[in-house]
């Protein structure tokens, strides 16, 4: 007989599956208990994924058969001979019935966070990986820690030997190295990190909450157990300090996912709002693509909107957070770590309520409908327009824009940091709020006040990291080759080496003086086009990751271009006639300058992936969306941080748009603009285009 739900009788009633004496040969024999949420007995809620629909197995519930996915039977066989009760949403929720699962999903949270432990399942150990990751990852978790108990701290890391730096505090330096599975290319330890890092598991959306709210969390993998927090600390710590490695061995994408996982919900990102969390989560799986939202309104930023040190399950992370906090990038987030140990070493009880969240699951709601209804109320409710810097589209599809062309679509990825969340520095609007002017109900439009500022006159092809990367030349022709290739060479050549952008004159260093003396100089030399050029290409270094050691951009920019120009690791030529260094420290000399050219071609890599560089016709440098095209404006909204390339639309009744814009006419006041996406414009980061203007344009975007 095929198993039928019952209604539940309570808005807060759960089911939880307790599995029955082996009466069964064949099939798993369970049932069902209904509690309230609010008075349940002891239980384990499961953190899965789905798996493969197609892949179903018979099960019995109360002598009545339900079909499951095989991995979720995998889940359940583990604890097929204990008393325990879980929780499984595949079974605990009628999928079937709208009303319940609406309201089932909106108290998940509450499930997961009320749960005496969550296990999280990442399925069978098909390869007999489990025992060697976990040792791994505990060898390296177990030697960070005790490095920093010692108020040690790291120092770098050789990419090619797998060997990690340390400094005591007493001034000592100490090397340990990276197991052999993470840094072997070559042989089948790159295979077990491969499988354990691409697990399913890692992929899905909803796991982000299930195993973030856990009061205790247990990872089982085939026969294998291990604690939760290791496996996070481990990521993090291969994150911050290993990521040129993992870029090299075609894993940083699933790294980071790991990474997200862990952070999403932990108290180690204080300074993350909930775009932030939302944004990341981009690159995560879901079947219903609603969920890629409904999945988040449980984060405490949900409800507050802004940044929070809200953390309702702070014991659970309390035995990593020292650790963690050192493996921040963040110095601001370290800092308040810091304070958030020390005052929780204390006391901390976490609010027993919190405002309720902008948006609650409806699944009467289509993914067009959940999408537009969470931008049009985080605009009101944080009064702001910083979740339009979240637009994204297809970077090889120009012509193909999503519509609304305002509204993010969480459901698309592209792998490129946001320039416009707040933790940047970014005030393109000089922090004025938005003026919006309201539309019919109904209606898909938005209608800000901005300015247009210039149009987009000539841009590169689409960006990828791997174009900024500067292998050692053996001669002249090398060098040649990669001004051909390397795009910040290329651009320069054939647009800029004899071109002086009338937005970043060459100005003389200005100095004011005194009877008494000098009192003032300004110095303006950063104005200059070379100094502008490649401020650009990383952005200003302003996306809100940096390191805990400060990006020296003067610096880190004359090794690159030094080594793009020279195809030297140390100094030029003209140097090093100059002056006289024993081997020794000439050697050391060059390694510093290796780390440097490096960290700019890092964060070059990191800002302009699937983006495009572009010059508009007033002459200002800019880094753009890959969608971008030429003709599109530059435009300053109020209420944004940043500048954003939006493109008219053709009216019907206008004969010829190309005509207009070669005539230089002005844009009519009822024209409709798509936005393509954020950009970086130097020299109007800073609320330039907005002091002392007053506004009075429209800008309808559809």
């Amino acid at each position: 007989m095929e198993f039928r739900y019952k209604p539940l009788p309570t808005p807060t009633s759960i089911r939880l599956l307790k599995f029955d004496p082996d009466n069964y040969v064949e099939l798993l024999p369970c049932s069902f208990i209904v509690v309230d949420i609010t008075a349940a007995p002891e239980y384990i809620a499961l953190s899965y994924v789905w798996g493969d629909a197609t892949n179903r197995i018979p099960i019995s519930i109360g002598g009545q058969i339900i079909q499951v996915t095989r991995n979720l039977r995998d889940a359940l066989q583990k604890f097929r001979n204990t008393p325990a009760l879980l929780w499984a949403d595949a079974l605990c929720i009628n999928q079937q019935d709208m009303s319940e699962k609406n309201v089932q999903v909106n108290m998940m949270s509450n499930i997961y966070l009320k749960a005496a432990c969550v296990a999280v399942w990442l399925g069978p150990d098909e390869h007999g990986d489990a025992d060697d990751i976990f040792e791994d990852i505990k060898a390296i978790v177990d030697f960070t820690s005790l490095v920093i108990e010692a108020h040690g701290q790291f120092g770098h890391f050789d990419e090619n030997t797998g060997d990690l730096y340390w400094q005591l505090e007493n001034k000592k330096d100490i090397v340990s190295a990276l197991p052999a599975a993470i840094v072997r290319s070559d042989d089948e330890d790159k295979g077990r990190l491969e499988r354990f890092l691409r697990l399913p598991y890692w992929s899905r959306t909803w796991v982000l909450q299930e195993v973030g709210l856990a009061s205790e969390a247990v990872v089982l993998w085939g026969d294998q157990a291990f604690q939760w927090n290791p496996v996070g600390l481990f990521a993090m710590f291969l994150h911050r300090h290993c990521k040129a490695l993992f870029i090299r061995l075609g894993l940083l994408a699933e790294l980071e996912k790991l990474v997200h996982v862990y952070l999403a919900f932990s108290p180690f990102r204080p300074m993350s709002t909930f775009l932030h969390i939302i944004n990341n989560s981009r690159r995560f799986k879901a079947t219903d693509q609603r969920d890629k939202v409904f999945a988040l309104l449980s984060h405490s930023t949900a409800h507050t909107i802004s940044m929070t040190t809200v953390s309702l399950n702070w014991h659970a992370y309390r035995p990593a957070a020292i650790t963690a906090a050192r493996l921040t990038p963040s110095i601001h987030e370290q800092l308040i770590l810091k304070n958030l140990l020390e005052t929780r070493e204390k006391s901390y009880t976490p609010p027993k309520e919190l405002p309720p969240p902008f948006l609650q699951a409806d699944y009467s709601k289509t993914t067009d409908e959940v999408y537009l209804a969470l931008a049009m109320n985080h605009i009101k409710r944080a009064e702001s327009l910083e979740i339009l810097a979240a637009v994204q589209h297809n970077p090889t599809a120009p012509e193909e824009l999503f519509s609304p062309s305002w509204v993010p679509r969480w459901d698309y990825f592209v792998d490129t940091p946001i320039f416009g969340f707040y933790m940047s520095d970014n005030i393109a609007s000089a922090n004025k709020k938005p003026i919006i002017t309201p539309v019919p109900p109904g209606a898909k439009s938005l209608i800000v006040r901005g300015l247009l500022l210039t149009r987009i006159t000539f841009h590169t092809d689409i960006l990828e990291p791997s174009c900024f990367d500067l292998a050692a030349p053996s001669n002249t022709a090398d060098t040649l080759t990669f001004w051909k290739q390397n795009p910040i060479a290329e651009t320069w050549v054939k647009r800029l080496a004899d071109l002086d952008p009338e937005s970043y004159p060459v100005l003389p260093t200005l100095s004011c003086s005194s009877d008494t003396g000098l009192y003032a100089m300004f110095d303006t030399r950063a104005t200059n086009v070379y100094d502008a050029f490649m401020r650009t290409w990383v952005a200003g270094f302003n996306t809100g990751e940096q390191d805990g050691d400060s990006f020296m951009l003067e610096r880190y920019t004359k090794a690159y271009w030094e080594r793009l120009t020279w195809g030297s690791v140390g100094f030029s030529a003209s140097t090093l006639s100059q002056i006289r260094l024993s081997p020794g420290k000439q050697r050391a000399q060059e390694l510093n300058n290796q780390r440097d050219w490096q960290r700019y071609r890092d964060v070059a890599a990191y800002v302009c992936n699937k983006r495009k560089f572009f010059i508009t016709k007033k002459g200002f440098f800019g880094i753009g969306p890959g969608a971008l095209k030429q003709g599109d404006f530059v435009a300053v909204l109020l209420g944004a941080d940043v500048p954003f390339v939006i493109r008219e639309v053709f009216h019907e009744r206008e004969m010829n748009l190309e005509e207009r814009m070669r005539l230089n006419q002005p844009v009519p006041m009822d024209s409709k603009f798509q936005l393509v996406g954020e950009c970086y414009v130097q020299g109007l980061m800073g609320g330039q285009a907005t002091n002392g203007v007053e506004i009075t344009r429209d800008i309808t975007l559809i």
